[in-house]
């Protein structure tokens, strides 16, 4: 279309308009595959988050007694205390409590 429009004469009006439907078609296709593609990465990261927490468990042949630093930092990403005296702790995993 590109290449007619430089090498053939054509109304520059009606050019405009089929480019502009055109480019309009492809982002109504890409949008929704932009957002798949967002949540499959999104999911694959979380997947090789599990795949190396789980090598590091692994590597913990400690018994579970009490409190682990090592397994602490593999887990919790962030905490958060909040002003009512209650602590959000939000995970490596994606999820929070």
């Amino acid at each position: 279309m590109i290449e007619d429009n430089s090498t053939k004469e054509q109304d520059q009006e009606k050019y405009r308009k089929k480019y502009a439907d055109l480019v309009e078609k492809h982002n109504r296709v890409l949008g929704p595959l932009d957002a798949i593609n967002k949540e499959k990465r999104k999911r694959l990261a979380v997947i090789k988050q599990i795949d190396m927490s789980m090598v590091a468990f692994k590597k913990i042949n400690e018994k579970l007694d009490g409190f682990n630093p090592k397994l602490w930092t593999m887990l919790i990403e962030k905490a958060i205390v909040k002003s009512n005296k209650t602590i959000e702790f939000f995970y490596y995993l994606g999820y929070q409590k």
